[in-house]
């Protein structure tokens, strides 16, 4: 046996081994460093977002493109705006002034020329009252350039006769010496010196048996 070897310690039932202390600051620092990186990445995000919403394009269609239908639509680099210029109302010419009317001389030519060298248009018996001892006729005047109206009367077997004459826009006549008991005739005319209108017959009986006209 050795002399010089020293005896090994025997541990103490009382004395306990020491434990090392785990080091936290370098697992804090990681954490805050993902953090850092989390919120810089959502950062660029919004930025490049908006940045991408503002500058889009919009396609434009050239003269070329329209001419030619194998052209292809371009797109144009351009975000400005288009303006529509709004017209007050009191800036818009009034219709009279657009269309104005003709002079009042060549008018008149045009309406001498258009109804006066024209025959008139022909009445229409309107209605045929029998009294007690006359026959009062009306008439419808379609003409403008009548000069007057003839009566018509054919009765009692007589031919057509004119029985009275009225002027221009008068629709009336009362035939004084009608045919009694007997079947009255009754024709009515527009005339000019270009010709005339005839409204077509209307019988009825005499005063002492009156009925409704008939065309």
């Amino acid at each position: 046996m050795d002399n010089n070897s020293q005896p090994e310690p025997q541990a103490s039932g009382n004395s306990s081994m020491s434990t090392p202390h785990p080091d936290y600051t370098a697992v804090i620092g990681i954490g805050f460093l993902v953090m850092a990186v989390v919120i810089m990445g959502s950062a660029f995000y919004i930025v490049f977002s908006q940045a991408g919403k503002s500058s889009a394009v919009q396609p434009a269609v050239t003269e070329e493109a329209i001419s030619d239908n194998r052209a292809q639509p371009v797109i144009a680099s351009t975000t400005e705006t288009a303006s529509i210029e709004v017209v007050q109302a009191d800036e818009v010419a009034p219709v009279n002034q657009v269309l104005a009317p003709l002079p009042t001389e060549l008018s008149r030519e045009v309406s001498t020329t258009l109804i006066v060298n024209d025959p008139p248009a022909a009445p229409i018996i309107k209605s045929i009252k029998v009294l007690a001892d006359r026959v009062v006729i009306e008439w419808n005047d379609y003409s403008f350039n009548e000069s007057g109206f003839e009566v018509h009367r054919a009765a009692g077997g007589k031919p057509w006769t004119i029985i009275g004459k009225v002027g221009a826009n008068v629709t009336t006549f009362v035939d004084m010496a009608p045919v009694f008991n007997g079947i009255n005739n009754y024709s009515i005319k527009s005339v000019n010196a270009f010709g005339t209108g005839n409204s077509g017959t209307s019988v009825i009986n005499g005063p002492s048996g009156a009925t409704s006209p008939s065309n």
